[in-house]
């Protein structure tokens, strides 16, 4: 299995020994990547690679080496509700989940329907904003929604979505969520106003109030979060706009910052 990465120009493909690299064909658009700004990868049942891009979700055929792009039409509702795709991710039934900027959507394959979810500011079952920015399926079939107005889950059997309190920053502000990681009963959540928690165990309990961030240190919890990310070693890593890198060790409640040093040839 070859590997794909994005970069800010192209897709490239490594296969163990070389790169490939894939780029937009404005005079020959036709089975080509669609756009050289990449923004989400994910890999369905057949081995087909979903490609999230700013003009349109395309589908990579590994065995024809072919693109196929999916637009968003004024005039055909089964299409993504925008071409600006932010976020991808496959639910275990198959089901494609995609995030905008106008919207969520999901994608059955086989019956070739898109189902589009949008923001209503008087439904609180409804997502709590239209620019995705993030998509998480756990282990307990939820799909967890980040915006730039907050979260939400959604259960995935009936399809009813629950938003999350998050009046965590400063004037209560709701932040934007950047990224989901998953340790065991723990659902670490990055935000713009830091690193939080959830004890999934209590979702059904208090679903919109179970959002926490007792126990955590307050390097986590007093600076933006960009990226989260749980390694083999049930490790968090948690990235940083402005001061790096840290890993927290949940067992031992340790952290450790790891931080760029200009003056350093290693940085």
């Amino acid at each position: 299995r070859s590997i794909s990465s994005i970069s800010a120009l192209s897709l490239n493909r490594f296969d163990g020994y070389k790169f490939q690299i894939y780029r937009p064909d404005y005079t020959n658009p036709k089975g080509k990547l669609s756009c050289e700004t990449v923004n989400a990868l994910a890999e369905d049942n057949s081995g087909n690679l979903w490609i999230g891009s700013d003009k349109g979700l395309n589908v990579y055929h590994f065995k024809a080496d072919t693109f196929k792009t999916y637009y968003f039409s004024f005039y055909n509702s089964n299409s993504p509700p925008s071409d600006s795709i932010s976020a991808l991710v496959f639910d275990k039934s198959g089901l494609l989940w995609i995030g905008t900027n106008k919207g969520l959507c999901s994608y059955d394959i086989a019956g070739d329907k898109f189902t589009r979810y949008s923001f209503r500011k008087r439904r609180y079952s409804s997502i709590p904003g239209d620019h995705i920015t993030t998509l998480h399926i756990d282990d307990g079939k939820r799909l967890w929604i980040g915006t730039t107005n907050g979260a939400a889950w959604m259960n995935l059997t009936t399809k009813q979505i629950t938003r999350i309190d998050l009046k965590v920053c400063n004037e209560d502000k709701t932040p934007v969520i950047t990224s989901f990681a998953e340790l065991g009963q723990v659902l670490w959540i990055g935000t713009s106003c830091g690193a939080y928690v959830i004890d999934k165990q209590s979702i059904e309990e208090h679903p919109a109030n179970c959002f926490d961030d007792a126990g955590l240190p307050e390097e986590l919890t007093s600076q933006p979060v960009s990226r989260l990310l749980k390694d083999n070693r049930d490790r968090i890593w948690i990235a940083t706009p402005e001061n790096g890198i840290y890993i927290y060790y949940p067992k031992s409640c340790e952290l450790r910052h790891i931080f760029s040093d200009f003056n350093s040839r290693y940085g």
